[in-house]
């Protein structure tokens, strides 16, 4: 039975990793049908889900095959045991060996034939519980992870408001479980009020930045400071009230235009048209017979990536947040669009501190500071102007992206964008 047990606790183990395999590659495939189908490849998905399918199959068969002989062997040993213990005790009873007397013989052979059902069927729920701790483990791996108030020490400090400054003080990162570091060395002041940018190449460090600043990571090295105390003297759900983000994938639920701006958080209509109209999205709102009721679908899958996106510039502006965070904010917006969120967004900052990541150059040119990465290190850093003087990397972006005669422009660009 113990034998049995193992095996059937390791085939089901690998039944159910095989499981989640086929389940992800399913989700996978619906989610990026279009994507998939533009490429042709629907024959590499389809046998891609039959191979996994066929390794299921495979483990399940295994799995039944053991547990399906966990009973037959135990009543062929029992019998055979009965059998055994008839010929032996027998042959000495006969044998004129005073081991046991006839009667004493025959009550012991009832008593282990009535002890045998419940055996067997001990044997039978213990392959099922081994069964059902393979399922368990895949839970338990998930229930005894600690809370993510337990990991970030809950503080006492409540951020309210960023009184003075937030320090990036040589900070460093890499991901559990990775062998090279994000980011290595980073020195970051952004004072109360300010505008400070980062631009680089993708892959340098720049969103990995922004996940430690509302602590959704914990730097390896070096420490964040908000008005002279470190993050971790804060509490976790204060800190991250008081830091609206814009990502630059846009997270969006199968609710209305309403509850996704609102995302849950009490408001009133008033507060959610005023976030919606700075983002530029109140119009393409009511374009829709039932408005701001109006369900977006899946992942908003009824709407355009620009449109998406300005949900959640709107999600974020309803904060009225005192640290903005914009990771590729305009992205997704055509030029028309990305022009009108733009100057949005230049009326949201002037009361308050943001960090933003971009690659279009002219959407941070004004900028108090601009800090150029790569390799997760900051390689320069200054205004615009005192960045095209150097000539070095960031200049070199500039002349990428607009030519000589663009970068006299963004040189002599007015502060309200003309």
């Amino acid at each position: 039975i113990s034998y049995a047990g193992k095996a059937l606790r390791r085939k089901s183990h690998q039944s159910q990793d095989t499981l989640g395999r086929i389940n992800s590659i399913l989700e996978e495939t619906v989610q990026n049908i279009s994507a998939i189908q533009s490429s042709v490849a629907e024959s590499y998905f389809s046998n891609a889900t039959k191979k996994n399918l066929y390794v299921y199959l495979k483990f399940n068969l295994s799995a039944i095959k053991r547990s399906a002989l966990a009973l037959p062997v135990a009543e062929i040993l029992s019998t055979a045991t009965l059998c055994f213990l008839l010929w032996y005790v027998g042959s000495l009873l006969f044998g004129g060996v005073p081991l046991l007397s006839a009667p004493e013989f025959m009550t012991f052979l009832l008593i282990f034939h009535q002890l045998s059902r419940p055996a067997r069927s001990f044997a039978d729920s213990l392959n099922r519980l081994h069964r059902g701790l393979a399922s368990g483990e895949r839970i338990f791996e998930i229930l005894d992870l600690s809370e993510e108030s337990m990991i970030a020490n809950k503080g006492k400090l409540l951020a309210r408001s960023l009184k003075k400054e937030l320090i990036l003080e040589r900070l460093s990162f890499q991901y559990p479980g990775s062998t090279a570091p994000i980011l290595q060395d980073i020195d970051i002041h952004i004072p109360k009020h300010s505008h400070i940018a980062l631009v680089g190449r993708s892959g340098g460090g720049k969103t990995s930045l922004f996940h430690l600043i509302p602590r959704f990571y914990e730097p390896s090295e070096g420490r964040i400071l908000l008005d002279g105390h470190p993050l971790a003297e804060y509490e976790l759900s204060s800190l991250r009230n008081m830091i609206g983000i814009v990502p630059q994938e846009s997270h969006l639920f199968h609710d209305s235009f309403y509850q996704n701006i609102s995302l849950g958080r009490p408001t009133t209509s008033r507060e959610i048209i005023r976030a919606a109209q700075i983002a530029s999205a109140h119009d393409f709102i009511m374009a829709h017979p039932k408005g701001y009721e109006t369900q977006i679908g899946d992942r908003g899958i009824t709407l355009s990536g620009g449109q998406r996106q300005r949900l959640c510039i709107a999600r974020a502006i309803l904060l009225n947040p005192p640290l903005l965070l914009l990771d590729e904010a305009t992205s997704a917006l055509d030029s028309e669009s990305e022009q009108a969120v733009q100057k949005a967004l230049f009326r949201v900052m002037e009361d308050r501190t943001c960090l933003s990541i971009a690659h279009r150059l002219s959407t941070i040119q004004d900028a108090d500071t601009i800090f150029v990465m790569e390799k997760g290190k900051i390689i320069e850093h200054g205004n615009h102007q005192s960045l095209i003087r150097q000539q070095g990397r960031y200049h070199g972006l500039i002349r990428f992206q607009f030519g000589d005669k663009e970068e006299h422009i963004l040189q002599n660009k007015d502060k309200d964008g003309s």
